[in-house]
Protein backbone atom coordinates (compact mmCIF):
# COMPACT_ATOMS: atom_id res chain seq x y z
CA UNK A 1 0.00 0.00 0.00
CA UNK A 2 0.58 3.09 -0.80
CA UNK A 3 1.41 6.17 2.10
CA UNK A 4 -2.10 7.52 0.43
CA UNK A 5 -3.69 4.35 0.44
CA UNK A 6 -2.48 3.51 4.16
CA UNK A 7 -3.85 7.57 4.92
CA UNK A 8 -7.27 6.97 3.19
CA UNK A 9 -7.66 3.18 5.18
CA UNK A 10 -6.98 5.22 8.36
CA UNK A 11 -9.33 8.30 7.87
CA UNK A 12 -12.22 5.35 6.71
CA UNK A 13 -11.56 3.26 9.85
CA UNK A 14 -12.15 6.33 12.31
CA UNK A 15 -15.49 7.58 10.27
CA UNK A 16 -16.27 4.08 10.11
CA UNK A 17 -15.83 3.62 14.35
CA UNK A 18 -16.97 7.21 14.64
CA UNK A 19 -20.46 6.56 13.25
CA UNK A 20 -20.87 3.58 15.22
CA UNK A 21 -20.16 5.09 18.63
CA UNK A 22 -21.71 8.35 17.61
CA UNK A 23 -25.13 6.37 16.28
CA UNK A 24 -24.89 4.07 19.98
CA UNK A 25 -24.32 7.08 22.37
CA UNK A 26 -26.68 9.36 20.26
CA UNK A 27 -29.53 6.64 20.90
CA UNK A 28 -28.19 5.35 24.45
CA UNK A 29 -28.35 1.86 22.73
CA UNK A 30 -25.40 -0.52 23.19
CA UNK A 31 -25.27 -1.14 19.60
CA UNK A 32 -25.53 1.27 17.17
CA UNK A 33 -27.45 -0.86 14.73
CA UNK A 34 -30.37 -0.46 17.11
CA UNK A 35 -30.58 2.69 16.69
CA UNK A 36 -32.40 4.77 14.04
CA UNK A 37 -29.47 7.21 13.44
CA UNK A 38 -27.14 3.99 12.28
CA UNK A 39 -29.15 4.08 9.13
CA UNK A 40 -30.33 7.15 8.55
CA UNK A 41 -27.00 8.60 9.75
CA UNK A 42 -24.11 6.36 10.14
CA UNK A 43 -24.46 4.10 6.57
CA UNK A 44 -25.23 6.92 4.27
CA UNK A 45 -21.96 8.87 6.02
CA UNK A 46 -19.90 5.38 5.57
CA UNK A 47 -21.33 4.90 1.93
CA UNK A 48 -20.55 8.48 0.96
CA UNK A 49 -17.20 8.17 2.87
CA UNK A 50 -16.43 5.02 0.62
CA UNK A 51 -17.63 6.98 -2.65
CA UNK A 52 -15.16 9.63 -1.91
CA UNK A 53 -12.33 7.69 -1.46
CA UNK A 54 -12.77 5.20 -4.53
CA UNK A 55 -12.73 8.89 -6.84
CA UNK A 56 -9.80 10.35 -4.83
CA UNK A 57 -7.88 6.30 -4.98
CA UNK A 58 -9.52 4.26 -7.94
CA UNK A 59 -6.87 1.45 -7.17
CA UNK A 60 -8.20 -1.46 -5.48
CA UNK A 61 -11.43 0.11 -4.15
CA UNK A 62 -12.65 -2.66 -2.36
CA UNK A 63 -10.16 -2.16 0.07
CA UNK A 64 -12.86 0.85 1.09
CA UNK A 65 -15.93 -1.15 1.61
CA UNK A 66 -13.40 -2.84 4.11
CA UNK A 67 -12.11 -0.12 6.08
CA UNK A 68 -15.04 1.76 6.67
CA UNK A 69 -16.91 -1.29 8.43
CA UNK A 70 -13.67 -3.25 10.10
CA UNK A 71 -13.41 -1.94 13.42
CA UNK A 72 -17.21 -1.88 14.02
CA UNK A 73 -17.04 -5.72 14.59
CA UNK A 74 -14.83 -4.62 17.12
CA UNK A 75 -16.42 -2.30 19.01
CA UNK A 76 -19.10 -4.69 18.99
CA UNK A 77 -18.08 -7.28 20.63
CA UNK A 78 -15.88 -4.47 23.36
CA UNK A 79 -19.54 -3.41 24.16
CA UNK A 80 -20.94 -6.47 24.01
CA UNK A 81 -18.56 -9.55 24.79
CA UNK A 82 -19.80 -11.19 21.93
CA UNK A 83 -23.17 -12.58 22.75
CA UNK A 84 -25.39 -15.24 21.14
CA UNK A 85 -26.48 -13.69 17.81
CA UNK A 86 -22.50 -12.47 17.26
CA UNK A 87 -22.56 -14.74 13.60
CA UNK A 88 -25.91 -12.72 12.82
CA UNK A 89 -23.82 -9.77 13.24
CA UNK A 90 -21.10 -10.55 11.55
CA UNK A 91 -23.31 -11.71 8.69
CA UNK A 92 -24.57 -8.42 8.63
CA UNK A 93 -21.00 -6.29 8.80
CA UNK A 94 -20.23 -8.25 5.58
CA UNK A 95 -23.58 -7.16 4.37
CA UNK A 96 -22.60 -3.30 4.84
CA UNK A 97 -19.15 -3.99 3.70
CA UNK A 98 -20.08 -5.20 0.35
CA UNK A 99 -22.13 -2.03 0.10
CA UNK A 100 -19.76 -0.05 1.05
CA UNK A 101 -17.44 -1.49 -1.55
CA UNK A 102 -19.84 -1.16 -4.36
CA UNK A 103 -20.16 2.81 -3.50
CA UNK A 104 -16.47 2.93 -3.44
CA UNK A 105 -16.55 1.39 -7.40
CA UNK A 106 -19.74 3.92 -7.81
CA UNK A 107 -16.96 6.78 -6.68
CA UNK A 108 -13.79 5.06 -9.34
CA UNK A 109 -16.76 5.12 -12.28
CA UNK A 110 -17.60 8.72 -11.50
CA UNK A 111 -13.95 9.62 -11.58
CA UNK A 112 -13.70 9.17 -15.25
CA UNK A 113 -16.10 11.70 -15.98
CA UNK A 114 -14.33 14.37 -13.77
CA UNK A 115 -11.34 14.33 -16.07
Amino acid sequence: MTEKQIFIAIILSVIGLGVWIVASRMSNEVEAWDSIQYYQISLPAMFIASAIAGFIEPKRPWMWGVFVVILQPIALFIQTGGGPYILVGLFFFFFFIGLAIGFAYVGKWLRKFAN
